[in-house]
């Protein structure tokens, strides 16, 4: 989330999905309680019933069946290796450059809320997808976080949202939906 409230503040509860307030606990001798006080440029990047799409390393194909190969399905076509590819001057292009026409997975937001980063539960940690071949080992709970905590800092602590800043988070629910061209 940017701009990050600051660290002391909270969100308003049961305030409306598309608007966020966060507010301040004030001590004071003659007054306590919640006031509203910051709400700069605090909007999710995305709302209930957004479609977004998987973007994955690919590259153009232009096959029989296929005019797109996914580098995630090398396991599932074993004939479609690295130096296929490169013999017919087809290169693998990074997900980042992945066009929406060639996209195959397509998901709706169901729900998007604000949290604190290390609010996250067990079943939030599977379904980020980080540790869902671990999750099928016998780890405990403490473990499982432990290991989310370590995937969430080797992409984010760099850039200054380490696990133990406990930032806030937008998190976003989805389900899986039909291709939308």
């Amino acid at each position: 989330m940017k701009p990050q409230p600051p660290q002391d503040y909270f969100i308003l509860p049961d305030g409306p999905k598309d608007f966020w307030q966060w507010i301040e606990r004030i001590h004071d001798d003659d007054m306590m309680g919640w006031f509203p006080s910051y709400d700069e440029g605090l909007i999710p990047r995305h709302k209930i019933g957004d479609i977004l799409w998987v973007k994955e390393t690919w590259t153009e194909w232009c096959g029989i069946w296929t005019k797109y190969l996914y580098r995630a399905d090398k396991d599932v076509l074993p004939k479609v290796q690295d130096e296929t590819i490169n013999k017919f001057g087809a290169k693998w292009k990074p997900s980042a450059h992945m066009p929406k026409e060639a996209a195959r997975i397509f998901l709706r937001v169901t729900d998007v809320r604000a949290e604190r980063l290390q609010d996250i539960t067990i079943s939030d940690c599977v379904k980020s997808g980080a540790i869902d071949a671990l999750y099928k080992e016998p780890w405990n709970e403490a473990q499982i976080i432990n290991l989310y905590a370590a995937f969430w800092n080797e992409f984010n602590a760099k850039r200054g949202y380490s696990w133990e800043s406990n930032p806030w988070v937008w998190v976003d629910d989805f389900e899986r939906c039909e291709i939308i061209t």
